[in-house]
């Protein structure tokens, strides 16, 4: 999963149980369960008995992932002991042993036990949500009790590639192994699809006959230090949306330059304006700087060559170098090593690389981390790892 953003409160990956009980005198059947959403059954009959059977995995409004699950109708937790990152791909896994307890493990490294025996008394007939808690929340921390008090639907602000549920637990080895296998050579881009939809769930320009509506891509570019982008699409045949628009409020006795980090504002200028880039030599051709990935795309000539890339960049200060990164369409399977002004750099954190594989070939995917205003000449050459 990628976590986007904090939750209010608990929000669940995955969340079992946790009935809703009507008031007095209100019935509530099996029908009704299958025809309402959650939120507004807890509108319409109260919010769940939380004392039930349940089985909850989820992350708290600090990030830390939560086990619970109900041992022999008693309730246990396991609180994971650090927090995901946002805007990152991890691999959150959480185990029960009947001898051993809960577990919790972040990319395949452990984040937290609970020494408990028993079963799992799972609630029967209900569903299990992905995303979604069952429970209804107010957000943990407010200031103003009002806000606090007012109960909203807990949904994960995130991207779920897989979820997967074994019959058995699974061992930390496995789990590590897991981890391994399934990990990327280099991290892709994340995307986002989804239906444009008001707050009551209904899809935006829905067609009379077909039902279908509106739709929206969000591509995040995301790179180890830190800095992303967002590319939006809208599929829409209107043009009566709305575009988010940011505007920074100085609190009373503060300037902008309170507010705003300096060096991000330097950061803008190399993307706004990046430094020119010319390829010398054969073999490759300069597509440009993309925006939307925050990288200076390049090309090879016919596929299969083993010809090495040349870039001069002409930075300035009005056109600074900062952590660039670099995208090689057809660069093959082999990996890169990188002379920096003549001197070879070896991989690491300041030198970042992977290939990012497509119907058309293996792309070179290229971060450094660096910065310049003045001429920079980079000689990638075939050969070398991949990392």
């Amino acid at each position: 999963m990628a976590l986007q953003a904090l939750p209010w409160n608990w929000t669940a990956i995955l969340d079992q149980g946790g009935n809703p009980v009507p008031p007095k005198g209100m019935a509530l059947s099996p029908a009704d369960l299958g025809r309402l959403h959650y939120g507004l059954i807890g509108a319409l009959y109260g919010e769940p008995d939380l004392t039930d059977p349940r089985v909850f995995f989820g992350i708290d409004a600090h990030g830390r992932l939560g086990f619970k699950a109900s041992v022999d109708g008693r309730l246990s937790e396991c609180i994971s002991d650090r927090p995901l990152p946002l805007l990152n791909w991890s691999l959150v896994t959480a185990t029960f042993d009947g001898n051993e307890g809960l577990s919790i493990f972040i990319d395949g490294q452990p984040a937290g036990s609970l020494k408990v025996r028993g079963k799992i008394t799972p609630s029967r007939g209900t569903d299990i949500l992905i995303g979604k808690s069952c429970r209804r929340a107010g957000a943990e921390g407010s200031e103003r009790k009002a806000s606090g008090d007012w109960p909203s639907d807990m949904v994960l602000d995130g991207l779920l590639d897989e979820v997967k549920i074994y019959p058995q637990a699974l061992t930390a080895g496995q789990v590590s192994q897991m981890y391994r296998s399934d990990r990327p050579a280099v991290g892709t881009p994340l995307q986002w699809r989804y239906a444009v939809a008001d707050i009551t769930y209904a899809i935006f320009g829905a067609d009379q006959g077909s039902g279908w509506g509106e739709w929206a891509d969000e591509y995040y570019f995301v790179y180890p230090d830190g800095v992303s982008t967002r590319h939006q699409t809208l599929w829409t045949d209107r043009l009566s949306h709305e575009w988010q628009e940011t505007i920074v409020l100085n609190q009373p006795g503060t300037r902008p330059e309170d507010n705003i980090e300096l060096a991000a504002m330097t950061l803008a200028r190399s993307w706004n304006n990046p430094p020119g880039l010319r390829v010398s030599g054969s073999g490759f051709v300069s597509r440009g700087y993309d925006k939307r990935q925050r990288a200076y795309v390049l090309e090879r000539n016919g596929r299969g060559s083993a010809a090495a890339l040349h870039c001069d960049l002409a930075a300035s200060k009005q056109s600074p170098l900062i952590n660039p990164a670099f995208v090689v369409r057809g660069w093959g399977s082999a990996g890169a090593l990188l002379k920096l002004n003549g001197k070879t750099v070896e991989q690491g954190r300041s030198f970042r690389l992977g290939l990012r594989k497509n119907m058309e070939g293996d792309d070179l995917v290229i971060w450094l981390k660096m910065t310049a205003q003045g001429s920079v000449k980079l000689d990638f050459l075939p050969g070398g790892g991949k990392s």
